[in-house]
This record gives structure tokens, C-alpha cells and sequence, in this order.
């Protein structure tokens, strides 16, 4: 292709060309299909977890993930829905998903976890950090160890999930 006239995109960090716009679109290639051919083999036999995974925007990252050739594990602290999730997940996307009760408040979950995820993977190379929860109420009403509940998942639910990810990271200097 000639630069500047071909369909520029990049994998790993490496810069591809999918070949000149004009002839592609002459021989009617899918331009569209061929982006997203490339764009999914980004994510072709990475590894992620997704915490939160078992219902709403983490079920549908989850789903995502391995739409788009990653292997995944559903970490939710409700074990029957991270269950569910990875079940139907696996079953239609046809890549291996697994699935875990965890706490993303409690170190020794998120390290069991990731641990988990790496002996079954290889290693990990995404983490998802989507364990979140919501209280809402009036302030002078609202109890001071739920809001403390709040900041623990949603804040220190993060730093822990992330402090367990980036150990197994760090080992294969990346992810």
C-alpha cells in the first residue's frame, strides 16, 4: 500500500497497512470487516479479569472481552451470578470463562483470584476494574457505615483489585 492511501491500524503496537483504500474497495472487501478482523486480534488469546462481572456493565464487558478472542474470569461477590455469567458467556462466545466469589475489598480474595486466573490462562494481561455500588439517600438520613461501605468498594475495591493484578503483571513485565 502506499502510505496514506491504505487503511491504517496498529496491533500489539505494531503499525499495519490493510492496503489501498481504492483497489480494496474495487474487489469489494469488507474494509469494515477487515478493521475489526485486526482490531480482534489484539485481544486473540489475552487474558482478562472483570470484577463485577456477574450482572449489567460488567456482565456485557465481560461478554465483550471474549467476543473480541480474550479468555475471561467473572469475579463477583455473588458466586451464582459470576457463575451464570461465565456459563452463558462461554456458551456463546465459545472462549473459555471462568468464574469466582470475590470480595474486591479483601487482599487474599483478589490474590486468590488472580492467581487462579493465571494458573489457568498463563498469565494476565487485563484487569477490569468494575465492582462498584450505589447508595443514595438523603445525607441527614443516610448511615454513616453505608456510606463507608460505598468508598470501601468503590475506592479500596479498586486499589486492591489493582494491587493483585499488577503483582502478576509486574512478574511478566507486562499487561
Amino acid at each position: 500500500a502506499v502510505p496514506g492511501h491504505g487503511i491504517e491500524g496498529s496491533v500489539e503496537g505494531r503499525k499495519i497497512i490493510l492496503g489501498n483504500a481504492r483497489l480494496m474497495a474495487e474487489r469489494k472487501i469488507d474494509i469494515a470487516l477487515l478493521k475489526n478482523n485486526f482490531e480482534r486480534m489484539a485481544l486473540e488469546g489475552k487474558t482478562a479479569i472483570v470484577t463485577g462481572g456477574g450482572q449489567g456493565l460488567g456482565r456485557a464487558i465481560a461478554d465483550r472481552l471474549a467476543a473480541e478472542g480474550a479468555w475471561v474470569m467473572v469475579l463477583d461477590i455473588d458466586g451464582d451470578l459470576a457463575k451464570d455469567a461465565a456459563r452463558a458467556i462461554e456458551a456463546a462466545r465459545r472462549r473459555r470463562t471462568i468464574f469466582r466469589k470475590a470480595d474486591v475489598t479483601r487482599g487474599e480474595d483478589m490474590e486468590a483470584a488472580v492467581e487462579e486466573a493465571v494458573a489457568a490462562f498463563g498469565r494476565l494481561d487485563i484487569l477490569v476494574s468494575n465492582a462498584g455500588i450505589l447508595k443514595a439517600g438523603e445525607i441527614t438520613e443516610m448511615p454513616l457505615e453505608t456510606r463507608r461501605r460505598v468508598i470501601e468498594v468503590n475506592l479500596t475495591g479498586y486499589f486492591v483489585s489493582a494491587r493483585a493484578a499488577a503483582k502478576a503483571m509486574k512478574v511478566r513485565k507486562g499487561g
